[in-house]
């Protein structure tokens, strides 16, 4: 171990001990190993071949479940208990065979199971059947007990690929760095799920050629062309799959380098509130909006990209959008690699850290910076995206051993479908629901579309897609009256008297979002303007996600 690597011994936080088991939940089992057991830098090692089995599993009418407590207003409490009961059961089931969490998405788990030390990939594909079997053995005996008390069934949908895939290190030091699995044996697990027909196990045929060899063919009926359903597994069969050599993490966290490594994986959101509340993410009810944001352009290896290039575009994107989610102050979460392609989810209200102002219109404003950055970079061939409004469930999802901050409700599926019927129309273009649309028409210009059929609504929905900008202009205030602020008012029209006179005068107008900051200052000016008609005034605006931006306030104005 080389004690003089600065990536990976020094820094500039404060350590704290206590802080490190919490951060360790919230990597893949497989990372929170690596970082205790790789030579410097782990850092440098970006690109990981891998091989062995990967295992998708979804939940089936997870966001029905979810919406039916949003909407009826039942105790959020409740609803946490219910997932963290769950996943405890499920995770603990997944680390016992040693399986990696690399994507929880509340109602989704992407699941890897890398190929170990002197293990053949027949009884790499056993153990990571039988992980998953007893996953979907203990979701039904969780429902046998639970359903009738918590109102519903939690049913997993699992889908199996084998294979080669690959572990990207996305983002650098200077940011946070996020860990994700892609390549064949991901896209295959994908596909066996998405042609699940309800609460069913499929496996790929190349898996299927691996239970042959592993004496296990008699469990598999075929299914639809290229998959196989599993039908029986013998009573026996997981208790007699040989388990992994257990792994202590906690041996780990004394070594001086395991806290900077581990650090560096940290969302800046999650850092925070490890820092600050150590109970973690409380599930809560917000009004939030969803940016669902979906890129075409050379990022698979499935195309055959090498790997190289596939790592450097999927990285030049993920730090383009976590650059812009820094700037407006919300939350990107890990990319979504699923059928859709490459997606990201963009938070704005979705936790209490991360409030914005006119939250409506700066996702607008977001999705439009990033399809208009995206059209320079020559790999990318298109870029849709989704915007919708509205109430979700958002928090912690996942147990003491693995969790991670998610967001369910309505509007990331209703987001997400808009994305998609912006990618049937143009490359380079969003959609927004109505009450996105109507809250932020007064900074952006929208096309009112036909009505269009989506999923989980009865009736074809309303949507508008995105024009541009608008070119914002003082507002007339003569039919409204100020009220309350002379005092401030007097202030304001003072420093003009003196500025009118030679002396430069500058005022910084303070408060909170809403409480009339703009409607004080356009009273005032109203005021002046009415007193000397031929009165220059000009104008410029600033926003809360522009703050580190050097003389944005400037740029309108001189540019």
């Amino acid at each position: 171990m080389n004690g003089n690597c600065n990536k990976c011994f020094e820094t500039a936080e404060k350590i704290d001990k206590d802080e490190i088991p919490l951060m360790a939940r919230y990597v893949p089992f497989r990372i929170a190993k690596f970082i205790g057991q790789s030579e410097c830098c782990i850092f440098d090692q970006k690109i990981t071949p891998l091989t062995g089995t990967c295992a998708y599993l979804d939940i089936v009418g997870f966001t029905h479940i979810v919406s039916e407590y949003v909407n009826n207003k039942r105790d959020v409490g409740e609803l946490s208990d219910i997932f963290s009961s769950y996943y405890s059961v499920i995770i603990e089931s997944l680390r016992e065979f040693s399986g990696s969490v690399y994507q929880f998405a509340g109602d989704s788990l992407l699941i890897g199971f890398d190929l170990l030390e002197g293990e053949t990939l027949a009884e790499n594909f056993k153990r990571s059947f039988a992980a998953m079997y007893r996953t979907w053995e203990l979701s039904i005996n969780y429902n046998e007990v639970l359903e009738s008390s918590n109102g519903f069934a939690l049913n997993p949908k699992i889908g199996l690929g084998v294979g080669p895939y690959t572990q990207l290190f996305l983002g650098d030091l200077t940011r946070f760095v996020t860990p994700i699995f892609t390549g064949a044996a991901v896209r295959d697990a994908v596909a066996a799920e998405k042609n699940c027909d309800g609460q069913q196990f499929l496996i790929t045929e190349e898996a299927y050629k691996l239970a042959e060899q592993a004496g296990m063919a008699h469990m598999f009926a075929p299914q639809n062309p290229g998959f196989y359903l599993m039908t029986s597994v013998d009573d026996d069969f997981v208790a007699n799959v040989p388990r992994p050599d257990y792994v202590d993490l906690y041996e780990y966290f004394e070594q001086p380098q395991y806290y900077k490594r581990l650090y560096a994986f940290m969302n800046p959101m999650i850092r925070e509130q490890i820092k600050n509340k150590y109970d973690g993410f409380a599930g809560d009810y917000r009004d939030a909006t969803c940016v669902m944001v979906r890129f075409a352009g050379n990022f698979s290896q499935n195309e055959g990209v090498p790997i190289e290039t596939c790592h450097r575009n999927f990285n030049a994107v993920y730090e383009m959008l976590q650059d812009k989610a820094m700037k407006y102050g919300v939350f990107c979460n890990q990319p979504d690699i699923s059928d859709k392609g490459l997606v990201f989810p963009i938070l704005f209200g979705a936790t209490s850290s991360a409030t914005v102002e006119d939250r409506e219109s700066a996702a607008c404003l977001f999705a439009d910076e990033v399809l208009q950055d995206s059209r320079h970079l020559d790999f990318i061939t298109s870029v849709n995206a989704g915007v919708a409004s509205g109430i979700v469930y958002a928090g912690e999802f996942g147990a003491s051993m693995r969790k991670d901050f998610t967001v369910v409700g309505n509007i990331i599926n209703l987001a997400a479908r808009l994305m998609m019927k912006a990618a049937d129309r143009e490359p380079f273009t969003f959609i927004a629901d109505s009450r996105t649309a109507q809250k932020a028409e007064e900074k952006c210009i929208f096309e009112k579309l036909a009505p269009i059929p989506l999923k989980g609504f009865s009736t074809p929905q309303t949507v508008y897609k995105f024009d541009s900008k608008r070119q914002l202009l003082p507002k007339e205030r003569e039919q409204n009256e100020l009220f309350g602020r002379d005092k401030e008012k007097s202030i304001i029209l003072e420093a003009y008297e003196k500025s009118s006179k030679g002396s430069l005068s500058a005022i910084a107008l303070v408060g909170d979002g809403g409480i009339g900051k703009s409607f004080l200052v356009e009273t005032c000016t109203a005021y002046l303007e009415k007193q000397q008609p031929y009165l220059p005034v000009i104008y410029s605006y600033c926003y809360q996600y522009e703050k580190a931006t050097p003389f944005f306030l400037w740029r309108n104005l001189i540019g």
